[in-house]
């Protein structure tokens, strides 16, 4: 690609030719290797850099966690700074298990509940959303978690030999 900027004289020349498409190779490793540390800076993108993350958030690597699983750990973390709200306490069900949320409050009892709303059954993730939970929430106050599930109305719609074809775990989430 180089050669293409040079006078064409110097296309004839093995010599230069062998340089120029060393020095293309140096450049495109520069490149990507900015390109990479770029990627680093951004918590969606970061690879290796997640380790970095980490440690500036106290958090305990777990290289054993894919990459998404840690990125949200470490935006929930982000988000969970400061004192423990309501809409804190959304922003990291999202977060976590990217679903909606109600918290229902429940203050002369030290209580609160939250209820998924936002999907049926069990969302992914949901340990380690209750971990963040109990290291954001003040010390007490007590939660509950409860899942939203089908009832039987919800499957008026549906024909016995629908159901039949699935387990009782994927009729609940239906």
């Amino acid at each position: 690609m180089l050669l293409e900027y040079m006078p064409s004289y110097y296309s004839n020349s093995a010599v230069f030719v062998n340089l120029l498409q060393a020095f293309t190779n140096e450049i495109n490793t520069n490149n990507y290797s900015i390109t990479d540390l770029e990627n680093q800076l951004f918590i969606d993108t970061a690879t290796w850099g997640l380790n970095i993350w980490e440690r500036e958030l106290n958090i305990y690597t777990d290289l054993s966690k894919p990459y998404i699983d840690r990125r949200e750990f470490i935006k929930s973390k982000l988000r969970g700074s400061g004192t423990c709200t309501i809409e804190m306490i959304k922003n990291t069900a999202l977060a976590y298990t990217n679903a909606e949320i109600s918290v229902i409050e429940d203050n002369p009892n030290y209580t609160f509940k939250i209820k998924f709303t936002g999907v049926k059954g069990i969302p992914r993730d949901v340990e380690a959303f209750k971990s963040t939970i109990n290291a954001i929430k003040p010390a007490h106050l007590t939660y509950t978690v409860e899942y939203t599930y089908s009832v039987w109305n919800d499957l008026s719609t549906k024909t016995w030999s629908e159901l039949a074809a699935k387990t009782w775990e994927q009729v609940k989430t239906i």
